[in-house]
């Protein structure tokens, strides 16, 4: 049977998880509610959209995830570039698809959707960093929790929320949805900052090493092209 140290300690680190899970559901909610204040149920349902497709993005980056919190818990310090592999895999494959979107994205959404959703271009390019921002945040989040340094998710999480409500209250009636969604990837910007200082202070890893490819990854190239 575990002792009481060990049974405050699951609590611990559960509610940690908790609270930050539910900073985290708000930050992919809080600004719907801006927008849908001071803002046309037209230009609503156009972000509503917006954010579906981002949280699409998402997906495979919490795949990884999912995979990396289990090898996280008892790896040595070496797994860190691992995990800046992975990093460098979701830059690459976000850079193909940012040329992808912003050579079709103009001329796919209203075929696709209808007339009405002719803001969307519009909004996916202004999301665009946030969603990228997040799929990292979500890979060094798990990095963190397998070493049971979630206070650093909880503080990243907590710095991003208090931005997008600022930073909405403050622009989104004036300036509407673009607004919201530039905040949102300012804010999920800051979130990824503070994850990637601890990381980098935790592993000595640089920004070169976790975002540019290294002729070790050539072999990412020889598969793509198989």
């Amino acid at each position: 049977m575990p002792d009481g140290s060990t049974i405050k300690n699951i609590f611990r680190y559960s509610a940690v998880n908790f609270a930050a899970t539910v900073l985290m559901f708000l930050i992919m909610r809080a600004d719907f509610y801006f927008v849908e204040r001071y803002c046309s149920t037209l230009v609503l349902a156009n972000y509503v959209q917006v954010a579906k497709i981002g949280q699409m993005a998402l997906v495979f980056p919490g795949l990884l995830g999912g995979v990396i919190f289990p090898f996280t818990v008892n790896a040595d310090e070496s797994f860190s570039e691992k995990i800046s592999f992975f990093c460098r895999v979701l830059t690459l494959i976000f850079i193909i698809l940012l040329i992808i979107f912003l050579a079709a994205g103009p001329f796919i959404f209203t075929p696709m959707l209808g007339p009405d959703f002719y803001l969307m271009f519009r909004g996916l390019a202004a999301t665009g960093i946030g969603v990228y921002c997040l799929a990292i945040g979500l890979i060094l989040t798990s990095y963190f929790e397998g070493k049971n340094t979630q206070k650093i998710i909880l503080v990243s999480n907590m710095v991003a929320l208090l931005i997008i409500l600022a930073g909405d209250t403050v622009f989104v009636p004036a300036f509407g949805y673009i607004a919201a969604a530039l905040i949102f990837s300012t804010a999920n910007l800051a979130g990824m900052i503070i994850l990637l200082l601890h990381f980098m202070k935790k592993t000595s890893l640089s920004v070169k090493d976790i975002f540019l490819l290294k002729s070790s990854d050539s072999f990412i190239f020889r598969f793509w092209r198989k």
